[in-house]
C-alpha cells in the first residue's frame, strides 16, 4: 500500500511511502520509496516474524507488537533476536547488498539469512531520532504498533518451483525434460483405431518468464 505524507519537520527525514518484497530461488529482496532522500541507517527498521508465532521472538518492552520479531533489518544490517521475548537483545548476522538514489533503497540479503521461511510476517519503523532535531515515527503499514498486540501488519509468501528450469527448445523432442518430476503415468485405457487421443503422460515446468 501507498502510505501517506505523514512525517513533517525538519529533522523528520525516515518517512515511509511504499515497501515492495521480491524472491528468486536463493534471495531475498527489498525496496522502499522515502518521502525525501535516504540516509540507510538504524532509522529504518523491517520487523520480520519468520514462524508465524507472535509468542516467539522480540514483542515488544510492553507486548504492544502484532508480531514475534525474529529479525529485524536495521539500514542494511541484519540482526537475529537472541532476547528473553522483552529484552531488546539481537545479534548480527550479516549485512545486505544495498544501494540508494535518492528517495529510493533496494537491498538483497540471502534467504538463507532468514531459515529460508515460507512466508514473512513483517512492518517497518521509521525512527527519526536517528536524525539531528528529528522525533517522528513513521510506520508501515499505519497502526503497526498498538497496545495489546493488535495491530497491523502485512504477510510475504515465498512461491516455489517444484520444476525449474533455465530453457526449454520447444522442439518435441522432449531431451531437455530429462530430470524433471512428471505427473503420474495414465494407463493405456483407450483402444480403437479411431479413437487416437489417450493420454499416457503430462510434464509441467516453469522458470521466472516462463510456463512449459
Amino acid at each position: 500500500d501507498e502510505d501517506p505524507d505523514d512525517v513533517t519537520g525538519s529533522g523528520n527525514l525516515a518517512d515511509w511511502r511504499s515497501i515492495s518484497l521480491a524472491h528468486d530461488g536463493s534471495n531475498l529482496y527489498l525496496a522502499y520509496v522515502n518521502d525525501g532522500p535516504i540516509s540507510l541507517n538504524w532509522a529504518y527498521t523491517l520487523y520480520m516474524d519468520i514462524d508465524a508465532n507472535p509468542a516467539t521472538g522480540f514483542r515488544g518492552f510492553q507486548d504492544e507488537f502484532p508480531i514475534g520479531s525474529d529479525y529485524i533489518l536495521q539500514g542494511a544490517h541484519l540482526f537475529r533476536y537472541s532476547g528473553n521475548g522483552s529484552s531488546w537483545s539481537w545479534t548480527y548476522a550479516g549485512t545486505a547488498t544495498s544501494a540508494v538514489s535518492g528517495g529510493r533503497a533496494e537491498l538483497a540479503l540471502p534467504r538463507s539469512w532468514i531459515g529460508n521461511s515460507p512466508q514473512i510476517h513483517f512492518f517497518a519503523v521509521a525512527d527519526n531520532a536517528a536524525f539531528p532535531g528529528g522525533s517522528a515515527i513513521d510506520l508501515y503499514p499505519d497502526g503497526a504498533l498498538t497496545a495489546g498486540a493488535t495491530g497491523r501488519y502485512l504477510t510475504y509468501t515465498f512461491g516455489s518451483i517444484s520444476n525449474p528450469v533455465s530453457s526449454i527448445v520447444v522442439d518435441g523432442t522432449l531431451s531437455d525434460w530429462a530430470g524433471t518430476v512428471p505427473f503420474g503415468s495414465d494407463p493405456d485405457d483407450i483402444s480403437g483405431t479411431a479413437d487416437l487421443l489417450d493420454w499416457k503422460q503430462v510434464q509441467i515446468a516453469h522458470n521466472s518468464s516462463r510456463l512449459f
